[in-house]
């Protein structure tokens, strides 16, 4: 999981955002395991939060229902219900 270091000059408050792309990013040409289309940045103000929203973030992950919800979204309406169902 690429990052970056947590630096508080830079970040004015924790957030997160999600996007997913129509075609999936393929990361290995020779191996279709590896590719993504949903895909999560985040943004932390300090090292505490940051390993507490990263595990966060893997907990929710491994909801297999969650991320095939995700995947079928494919407008803002759909996406606000699954942020609702899932809270």
């Amino acid at each position: 999981m690429p990052h970056s270091n947590v630096n508080e000059d830079w970040c004015k408050e924790t957030t997160i955002a999600f996007m997913k792309v129509k075609k999936p990013v393929m990361f290995d040409p020779n191996d279709n395991e590896k590719q993504a289309r949903l895909f999560f940045s985040l943004s932390i103000r300090d090292n505490d939060e940051h390993v507490k929203n990263l595990q966060d973030l893997m907990e929710i992950l491994e909801n297999e229902e969650l991320i095939s919800d995700l995947l079928e979204a494919d407008n803002e309406h759909m996406f606000r219900k699954i942020v609702d169902k899932y809270k």
